[in-house]
């Protein structure tokens, strides 16, 4: 599995410089900005684009590497526990947040391609980087 992540790292400038080229095509220009997010939200509603496309991986990688430019961190292949990890054998960012959390782009294209909301990458990457605190406020203590 490290081999094909290795071999996703290899090609993602080449990738994703043709899919900026695709969207340049059709009229739309993003830049690797937060912006951007909702020009490739309206992409990926406009051309009705299904995870069997290969404009899923690509929108996938393009996510990520928005998170990963705005915020930092780095791209690693999630192998950490095959039987309890959600994003196991994805490539996912990490170390872009002050908490110890993954960002998976190709689980936040595909909710988005299920259920399209507005912002939804945005709202996506602000619950990483600045998670609301949980209140346990109405919950009984043990006192």
């Amino acid at each position: 599995m490290q081999e094909k992540f290795e071999l996703f790292l290899f090609n993602m400038d080449d990738i994703l410089e043709a899919f900026v080229e695709k969207l340049e095509s059709k009229g739309i220009t993003v830049d690797y900005s937060l912006n951007s997010l909702t020009l490739l939200e309206f992409y990926l509603s406009e051309n009705k684009v299904t995870i069997k496309d290969d404009d899923y991986n690509d929108a996938s990688e393009y996510l990520g590497e928005v998170v990963r430019l705005k915020y930092g961190g780095k791209w690693i292949c999630n192998l950490d526990d095959k039987d309890n990890s959600l994003y196991y054998g994805y490539p996912v960012n990490a170390g872009h947040s002050k908490f110890d959390v993954l960002f998976s782009p190709f689980h936040s294209v595909r909710i988005y391609l299920i259920r399209p909301r507005e912002n939804h990458f945005k709202i996506a990457i602000e619950s990483d980087i600045n998670p609301e605190p949980l209140n346990l406020d109405r919950f009984p203590t043990e006192d």
